[in-house]
């Protein structure tokens, strides 16, 4: 009970096997003397049930113990010497015999237990590097699920939800398209393209994740992104805007760093949607709806280097950007509408 006791306590971890041998080898000293005590019957230290009891002691200390060999070893000595030396001193009758008999018994309880435990050991260290490839899988699984949809649907997947959709009141969505792209690919060899793209998106994840923005997908040159909770429904459309800004800024760095001359036009809407997962084999996280076709059609009407807004969008950022008004922009499939292009300064 109190070696129970002493190994559930805290910070003992790396103590496990030295009390574990030193309770075995305690108790053999103890089972020793009372064995002793019987002399000279089978109940006593050169009896049979002397030498039962120790070959359970010697079989506890290479399997149930969970010793390393290496400790089990030590400790099944340590058994052999208690038990042939408490025989030797106290012990009655023929020695030779009990050497013969009783304690040759126990040494080859020594050599089947060390055997065993080996065999354990060989096994445990198998188990150990099969879980530890199996974690590491697992990582990897939810690392590459967590770039396919977000992490909070990654969750939700993972505890086998499905289908997933979502209906939202108050989300919004951008769109970017770079100007121009269809006639660079013309024009510049097909590594330094995808290298520029590379590091553009590059940028924009880790814009987006500065400003709490969760990157949706990116179709050929074109990137959506959504803000929606946790974030609170007056901020949403500000840090979406913010966003933007950052992407034109970005664009225009990394344009001149590659000495490829290329803008990218922005657009932001807010609203209501619907979001969820689809695909089984391959999943992808969308969203459908008015506001995400807004959001489009805001990015395609839109100006190089200019983040637009539509009207929704304007009302929700509360003044808080400076704006140049653009009335009776057509859109696709729509009617004229009222759009707003965003300036670098807050007001």
């Amino acid at each position: 009970a109190l070696t129970w006791y002493v190994l559930h306590r805290d910070g003992v971890e790396k103590w496990v096997e030295v009390i574990t041998t030193v309770f075995l080898l305690v108790y053999s000293v103890l089972l020793a003397a009372i064995f002793i005590v019987f002399e000279p019957t089978i109940y006593g230290i050169s009896g049979v049930i002397a030498e039962g009891n120790f070959l359970m002691v010697m079989l506890a200390a290479f399997t149930l113990s969970c010793l390393r060999l290496g400790w089990a070893i030590f400790v099944g000595l340590g058994i052999i010497a208690i038990y042939a030396i408490a025989a030797g001193q106290w012990g009655h009758g023929d020695y030779a015999e009990f050497l013969l008999t009783h304690l040759s018994n126990i040494g080859m309880a020594f050599c089947l237990g060390a055997l065993t435990c080996g065999m354990f050991e060989s096994l445990r260290r198998r188990q150990f590097v099969t879980l530890s490839l199996l974690h590491a899988e697992k990582d990897r699984y939810k690392n590459l699920l967590c770039t396919l949809v977000p992490a909070a649907i990654a969750r939700r997947i993972e505890l086998g939800e499905t289908p997933i959709a979502d209906s939202h009141t108050e989300m919004a969505v951008l769109f970017s398209d770079f100007v121009g792209f269809t006639s660079l690919t013309r024009r510049i060899a097909p590594h330094q393209l995808i290298k520029l793209l590379n590091d553009m998106f590059s940028e924009f994840d880790a814009a987006a994740e500065r400003h709490g923005v969760e990157k949706i997908k990116t179709i050929g040159d074109g990137y959506m992104a959504a803000c929606g909770p946790p974030m609170s429904e007056s901020m949403r459309t500000t840090a979406v805007v913010l966003f933007g800004l950052e992407m034109v800024a970005i664009t225009e760095r990394v344009s001149q760093k590659h000495q490829i001359p290329i803008s990218i036009r922005v657009g932001v809407h807010s609203g209501s949607l619907i979001a969820g997962v689809i695909g089984k084999s391959r999943f992808a996280y969308d969203m459908w709806g008015e506001t995400v076709n807004m959001a489009s059609r805001m990015e395609s009407s839109g100006v190089p280097g200019q983040v637009q807004v539509s009207e929704a969008a304007f009302r929700r950022l509360d003044g808080r950007f400076a704006f140049e008004a653009r009335e009776d922009i057509q859109i696709k499939g729509g009617p004229n509408v009222s759009a707003y292009l965003v300036r670098e300064h807050s007001v």
